[in-house]
């Protein structure tokens, strides 16, 4: 099989290196507009790759069609990981199933995302097999809701929820497409499902969450895929919700930033620059909002949690991973070329989906516990699940 990775950067970086060993695997092929980017990716592959997997390099540039096109008819799989998905990812997908080709992203964006479950007929009618955000979140995130879920007669709400650490090494790259995305889905309306149905609202609400055995904390709403897609497999009467674990000075400052761009005053771009370098001015209003935010307390980073009823009881469930691999690279990368794995060895129909509509969670689970720090050698216990009745709701 032959596989081009388009974008050398960091994510894609991780999804080529964890995907030297699948099964079937006879070449890579490394696709960005910035050709020495890709050259010195390829390099870091060879001495890496197993005997027989040729190692490759493409200048592709993502908004040229016909150049895309190209690159994409000499490949039997597209690992799309050029973002922000907002920007590249429909016109990828569209590229892949005119020439025939499987495919596996990242996409981060519910706008891209919907517009990519559109493509579903051309996919199917093409024979094409689109795997679509196959990430940290969305990807595990949504698989770790179908564990929390799995176990209800009835689903009430369901949320996934993650956090990141804004360290020095995210410092270094303010501007990255990670960032870029993260302040487009804050600038705006999001899309959440609310009694089965898309609808807009705004981000950054407050929801205090109790998650079982752990601890009570709140989590703030942000515009992600994970409620676009959870709303066609699973039935909520209530609220399906993507939200993020933060500090709260975090949360104050992505509160200014917002209030600038909606003001005019700052693009995308600048409000990705404005989050991580704060001048005076912008660290008062930071002070000056914390008391109104609640802080996110003892709950994990990375979980996905269910209020329901079994057997006539209200319930909430939840589950986390025991441990997930290291940096957001790796965290996002590594289920990607899972992904891959997927569509080489399982393949699934034709047509454009979600990893809850055909990735079975443990099987997922257990090929992700080798990569995880530590590595997780029993498998079974790479998710950790909780349960407990309620007579409130969360």
């Amino acid at each position: 099989m032959r596989v081009l990775f388009l974008g050398a950067g960091e994510m894609g970086a991780a999804a080529a290196l964890a995907s030297l060993n699948t099964p079937s695997l006879t070449s890579i092929v490394i696709a960005d507009r910035d050709e020495p980017r890709a050259l010195a990716l390829a390099n870091s592959l060879i001495p890496v790759a197993p005997f027989g997997v040729t190692i490759g390099t493409r200048a592709v540039d993502a908004t040229d069609a016909a150049s895309l096109r190209d690159a994409l008819s000499d490949a039997d799989v597209v690992m799309n990981a050029a973002g922000p998905f907002y920007r590249f990812g429909a016109s990828v997908l569209q590229a892949a199933i005119e020439t025939g080709t499987h495919y596996v992203d990242i996409c981060d964006d519910w706008e891209p995302t919907l517009a990519m479950l559109e493509l579903d007929a051309a996919a199917r009618e093409a024979g094409v097999v689109a795997l679509v955000g196959m990430g940290a979140s969305p990807g595990a995130s949504n698989l770790l809701a179908m564990l929390a879920v799995e176990g209800l007669d009835e689903v009430e709400d369901l949320y996934t929820c993650w956090g990141v650490k804004l360290d020095d090494e995210n410092r270094s790259h303010p501007v990255s497409a990670a960032t870029i995305h993260w302040i487009h889905q804050l600038a705006g309306d999001i899309r959440i499902a609310d009694g089965g149905r898309l609808t807009d609202t705004q981000p950054l609400e407050g929801v205090q969450l109790d998650y079982p055995g752990v601890g009570r904390g709140v989590v703030y709403t942000v515009g992600h895929p994970e409620p676009v897609t959870l709303v066609n497999t699973v039935k909520a009467s209530g609220r399906i919700l993507n939200a993020m674990v933060m500090p709260t000075t975090v949360i104050a400052a992505i509160g200014t930033v917002r209030h600038d761009i909606q003001a005019g005053e700052l693009t995308i771009e600048d409000g990705a620059r404005a989050l991580f370098n704060v001048d005076e001015a912008r660290h008062a209003r930071i002070v000056e909002a914390l008391p109104a935010l609640g802080e996110p307390g003892p709950l994990p980073h990375f979980f996905a949690l269910a209020t329901g009823r079994r057997n006539g009881q209200r319930v909430v469930s939840a589950c986390r991973p025991a441990t997930m691999p290291d940096g957001m690279a790796r965290a996002t990368g590594i289920p990607m070329s899972i992904g891959l794995r997927f569509i080489l060895e399982q393949k699934g129909r034709p047509g454009v989906h979600a990893p809850e509509q055909v990735v079975d969670p443990r099987w997922f689970f257990e090929a992700l516990a080798p990569h995880c720090v530590p590595p997780i050698e029993d498998a079974a216990s790479m998710v950790m699940s909780s349960a407990c009745m309620s007579h409130a709701k969360s």
